[in-house]
């Protein structure tokens, strides 16, 4: 048994006893998504998701998915939103906003008036600008990780980033905790241990890791593990 009200800014499907799955597919609208009882597996961007009560499943616009499989499932709400540029959560977890939506749909049955699909794209909505800079910081991250011997300096790596220098020394500290530079002295040092483990000569280390010296090294190694590159060298070496 399948209800159904439409407006023009959503159509709200309630599925009851639903023994249906579905194919890979998208929508051209955001998609959102509840059980009441039971549970439901999808594949979703990329990996599998559990929905059971209590939580909201959402499918942004052209965002593949499909049903895998369900159990003991009752009752299904699909709520479709005629909205094509609000970016939002793929889960949300908040019982608050669960038993929102399912009050949404009892008033929606009867027809009477709701402000839910409007709150509900208000308070979850994902700013596209802080997307697109999130991801530009994890293509820095993985860019130093794979030059970590290479000192880049902070003008390139914004460049490549296409964000002025201050801004992603700031966005990259409060995404990772640790600016550029320190993360690169801190990922330099927590290399060097296997490399001090393997028995490599100091002076190479430091060399290989792109440490201006082995001074520098030193100090670096000294500032993360309170002990010398040598003593480390040498607990390993006894233990």
């Amino acid at each position: 048994m399948i209800n159904c009200v439409k407006t023009d800014l959503y159509e709200l499907n309630i599925f009851n006893n639903i023994e249906r799955n579905c194919k890979l597919h998208f929508h051209n609208n955001i998609c959102i998504c509840i059980v009441k009882k039971g549970e439901m597996v999808f594949f979703h961007d990329g990996e599998e998701i559990i929905l059971s009560p209590n939580k909201i499943i959402v499918f942004n616009v052209n965002q593949p998915h499909k049903l895998k499989r369900y159990k003991n499932v009752l009752e299904y709400h699909i709520l479709h939103i005629n909205e094509n540029e609000v970016l939002l959560p793929k889960i949300i977890q908040n019982t608050s906003t669960y038993e929102d939506f399912i009050s949404f749909s009892q008033r929606a049955l009867k027809n009477k008036k709701s402000n839910f699909v409007e709150n509900f794209l208000k308070t979850y909505k994902i700013d596209r600008k802080e997307v697109e800079v999130n991801k530009n910081l994890e293509m820095i991250k993985n860019f130093i990780d794979v030059n970590i011997d290479k000192n880049i300096p902070l003008k390139d790596m914004a460049k490549k980033a296409n964000l002025n220098q201050s801004y992603l020394s700031r966005s990259f500290k409060n995404r990772y905790g640790l600016s550029p530079h320190n993360y690169v002295l801190n990922e330099r040092v927590n290399r060097s241990k296997n490399l001090l483990e393997e028995g490599l000569d100091i002076s190479q280390i430091a060399l290989d890791l792109g440490f201006y010296d082995q001074a520098h090294f030193y100090k670096a190694f000294k500032n993360s593990f309170l002990i010398t590159p040598n003593e480390y060298k040498n607990i390993k070496k006894y233990r």
